[in-house]
C-alpha cells in the first residue's frame, strides 16, 4: 500500500497527473477491506491467477511522506490488512510498513516502537527494510556493524537496529529479515569516497 484513491480517503492529500494518488488516511474501511479480500483471494493460488507469497503492508509511509493521518489510524489500517490477507489466504506471509534507513525508524523510540506501543499488530512472518546504503557510506559496516543511531540517513548498522527493534517489543529475532527495495552502489553519491577511499563521484563506489 502506497497512497489512496480519492474515494478512500475524501480527496485528503491529492496530487499526481493523470491519476490523483492521495496520502490522507483512509475512512473508506470497508471498501479497503472488500478489495484486500478480493485481491488476496484472487491471487491464492487456488483460482488460476497464480499466487501473491507475501505481502508488505506498507511502503515508506513516513520517510517518503506517503501517509498523513495520524499513528492511530495507520495502525488501524495496517492491523485490518493484516487480518483480511490471513483470512484470504492462510499460507501468504506477512509483514508490516517497508521503511528505508532503519537506524532512524527503527532506534529505540523512533517509529517502530511508536507503531508497536499504539497497538500495531506484531502478527508478522518477516520484517522487512529498504536498504539504500550508497546514499551515505558504501562500507559493509553500514548495513552490518552495531546499530548507531542517524537521526536521518547518517546512521549504521541497519541490521543491528532492527533485530534491536523486535527485541524491545516482544517480537522473535529469528524471523526473517528481508531487504525488498535497495541498491548498493551508485554514480550520484560520493559520500563514500571519505569513508572507504575508494570510487569518484562519477564512477560510484563499487571501484
Amino acid at each position: 500500500w502506497d497512497r489512496s484513491p480519492t474515494w478512500a480517503t475524501g480527496s485528503v492529500g491529492c496530487s499526481g497527473s493523470p491519476l490523483l494518488q492521495c496520502t490522507g488516511n483512509i475512512t473508506d474501511l470497508v471498501d479497503m477491506d472488500a478489495f484486500i479480500t478480493a485481491l488476496v483471494t484472487r491471487y491464492n493460488g487456488a483460482n488460476g491467477h497464480g499466487t501473491i507469497q507475501s505481502y508488505e503492508t506498507g511502503n515508506e509511509v513516513w520517510s517518503g511522506g506517503d501517509f498523513t493521518g495520524t499513528l492511530a489510524q495507520l495502525v488501524t489500517i495496517v492491523n485490518r490488512l493484516v487480518v483480511h490477507i490471513r483470512t484470504a489466504n492462510p499460507s501468504a506471509k506477512v509483514t508490516l510498513i517497508g521503511e528505508n534507513s532503519p537506524d532512524a525508524y527503527m532506534v529505540p523510540g523512533g517509529m517502530y516502537d511508536q507503531f508497536w506501543a499504539a497497538g500495531g499488530t506484531k502478527s508478522i512472518d518477516f520484517i522487512s527494510f529498504h536498504g539504500y546504503p550508497h546514499h551515505t557510506d558504501d562500507s559493509p559496516e553500514e548495513m552490518a556493524g552495531p546499530c548507531v543511531p542517524s537521526g536521518g540517513s547518517a546512521g549504521s548498522g541497519e541490521v543491528a537496529c532492527i533485530v534491536g527493534a523486535l527485541s524491545r517489543n516482544g517480537i522473535s529475532t529469528s524471523i526473517p529479515i528481508w531487504m525488498t527495495e535497495g541498491s548498493w552502489g551508485d554514480s550520484g553519491y560520493s559520500n563514500c569516497i571519505n569513508a572507504t577511499g575508494g570510487g569518484s563521484a562519477s564512477q560510484g563506489c563499487e571501484t
